[in-house]
């Protein structure tokens, strides 16, 4: 399981994201925490840079989405953008 942890918690709570490892690993779960998420991009979102937290939101999928989701998520990409040309394309 991977936990996401929070800029937030990182900075100003960590022992919340530590006690929130020791909670699930005590109820048999193996907890990874992800190298790739830095930020959930709520700071930019709340000060106003949507393109930065629409940016920072994607890594965050990328840090947490199993290899087969990420294939299928470019694949709907491609779909889309194909459908944008032509207005005939119908997306599932």
């Amino acid at each position: 399981m991977a936990l996401f942890v929070t800029c937030l918690v990182d900075l100003f709570r960590p022992t919340v994201g530590f006690a929130a490892i020791k909670l699930l690993e005590q109820a048999g779960c193996r907890v990874e925490v992800p190298s790739a998420q830095v930020c959930c991009g709520q700071p930019a979102y709340n000060s106003g840079d949507r393109p930065g937290a629409r940016a920072i939101a994607r890594q965050v999928i990328a840090a947490f989405a199993c290899p087969c989701e990420v294939k299928q998520h470019k694949k709907r990409e491609r779909a889309e953008a194909r459908s944008q040309k032509s207005p005939n394309v119908v997306l599932n």
